[in-house]
This record gives structure tokens, sequence and C-alpha cells, in this order.
């Protein structure tokens, strides 16, 4: 019977260390998908801001050749006062 005894104790232990390495498999496997989901929203931010950036030098580039064709709006600057701009006009 010792024998029996200690082939059940040796099967409970490797049942213990087969769940823990489970356990390990299924915690990496998570730390995975999160480093995977974050790396992809950086890649989402990255490209939205440099669509943002393409947009405003476009914009910048567009301004600019209307300006050399004489056909832009003088932008008013920020930081002058409204009233000292319809004075001006």
């Amino acid at each position: 019977m010792g024998l029996t005894s200690e082939l059940i104790r040796i099967d409970q232990e490797l049942s213990l260390k087969e769940q823990s390495l489970l356990d390990f498999v299924e915690r990496e496997k998570a730390e995975i998908r999160a480093r995977q989901k974050m790396e992809r929203e950086d890649r989402m931010a990255e490209r939205e801001r440099e669509e943002r950036e393409r947009e405003r030098r476009t914009k910048i580039e567009l301004a600019r050749i209307a300006a050399e064709a004489g056909i832009a709006k003088t932008p008013k600057p920020k930081d002058e006062p409204q009233s000292t701009a319809k004075a001006l006009l």
C-alpha cells in the first residue's frame, strides 16, 4: 500500500505543477494580448497624428500658394484686439 500512496502523492504534485504551468501560460498570453493591443492603439494614434500633420502642411501650402497668387485673405494676427482690427479697416 505504500507504493500506491506514493504514486498518488506524485500524481497530485504533478497535477499541481501542471496547473501552475497552465496558469503561467494563461498570464503570459494575457500579457501578450494586452501589449499587442497597446501597440495597435499606439500605431493608430501615430497615424492620426501623421494625418493631422499632413492636413496642417496642406493648409499651409494652399495658403502660401493663394498668397502668391494674390487671392488669399490676409489673416488677422491672433494677438491683435478685434477693435484695433476693425479700426484698420
